[in-house]
């Protein structure tokens, strides 16, 4: 609404506005146009633009995680787990997420799990707050850390949902790896979640060394 006003009727004066009004960029763009089709020589500094690009980091950095293919390795954390082979990965800063595809509503989810006490104590406080109803649960172990697996019901948007999760206790803090699927479908893919969870280890410090981002 300030760009469609003019004159007195501009609500915001211009030598106080944070960025330039639209109509101005736009002017200052085909001046600049302007300037460059008629300049004799167009200078070029692709070493130099290439220089500046040296060593700066695109996608995800080691602080966050990074996906290498199917695998998500943490080198700060000092942990890996290696997802499905096909299945779409998402990392995000709460959570990392896989999914058979686009349209599934079949998924694995990794995260920071909350709470006190040991993992079996956290495990079943943690699923009963997201409001998940155990139905079977053991406490074991995985590559070496301890851990709870349980199986889990519970409700989403009016379809009944199973999961098998895994909270798993790794350098003072407890992961929780779980799988879900819609009842129906839980059969079908459990051995995935599985294998999933089971892959879950910790990465020595030289392993984690050797991890760089792009």
């Amino acid at each position: 609404r300030l760009d469609e006003a003019n004159g007195s009727r501009r609500g915001v004066p211009n030598w106080a506005l944070t960025h330039p009004p639209a109509a101005d960029r736009v002017l200052k763009v085909e001046e600049a146009v302007t300037t460059s089709r008629t300049s004799a020589s167009r200078a070029r500094n692709k070493t130099e633009f290439e220089r500046v690009l040296e060593g700066m980091v695109y996608g995800d950095s080691r602080e966050k995680g990074i996906v290498r293919g199917s695998d998500f390795l943490h080198p700060v954390l000092q942990f890996a787990m290696h997802f499905p082979q096909g299945w779409e990965i998402v990392n995000t800063d709460e959570q990392v997420a896989a999914r058979e595809n686009e349209e599934s509503n079949v998924g694995i989810v990794l995260q920071l799990a909350s709470g006190s006490g040991n993992v079996q104590q956290v495990a079943q406080a943690g699923m009963a707050r997201a409001g998940f109803r155990e139905a079977s649960g053991q406490r074991t172990s995985i590559n070496g850390l301890q851990a709870y697996v349980g199986i889990y019901d519970g409700v989403s948007n009016n379809t009944r949902i199973r999961a098998r999760a895994a909270h798993i206790q790794s350098g003072g803090r407890v992961y929780v790896v779980a799988g879900l699927a819609p009842a129906s479908r839980f059969t079908r893919v459990d051995s995935a979640f599985q294998t999933a969870i089971a892959s879950f280890r910790t990465m020595s410090r030289q392993e984690a060394d050797r991890i760089q981002p792009n």
